[in-house]
């Protein structure tokens, strides 16, 4: 494991996976994602790359096998030490937390990047 949030700073030019094994973000998509954790964590440790932003990190991978439909995306906020993802399998996109007023604007513009696609 990657330790907490202290290990931010180690995510530039990280892959998604690496900021997946962050203990807190680890314990918290498995919490709020549930039965869909499996398919999320199996796209996310996918064919990607990921990098700091200018409010935290942003990952996407995808199974590279069907990278255009089966796909995912980490958001990680520092300010907040939000978690943030966005998946797509089998024709569907899914977001996590579900409500979009507990996005912070630089994640909205990811959710609503990867929407329009």
């Amino acid at each position: 494991s990657q330790g907490g949030w202290e290990a931010f700073d180690r995510l530039a030019g990280a892959h998604p996976a690496e900021a997946l094994a962050v203990v807190p973000v680890l314990e918290r998509l498995q919490a709020g994602l549930g039965a869909e954790f499996p398919t999320y964590a199996g796209l996310i440790g996918g064919l990607g790359s990921g990098d700091l932003t200018a409010e935290g990190y942003l990952g996407r991978a995808c199974d590279k096998l069907v990278c255009e439909t089966d796909w995912a995306v980490l958001y990680l906020h520092r300010a907040t030490e939000g978690v943030f993802a966005v998946w797509q399998s089998g024709g569907a996109q899914r977001h996590w937390p579900e409500d979009r007023a507990l996005w912070p604007a630089e994640a909205l513009a990811v959710l609503d990047g990867d929407a329009a696609e």
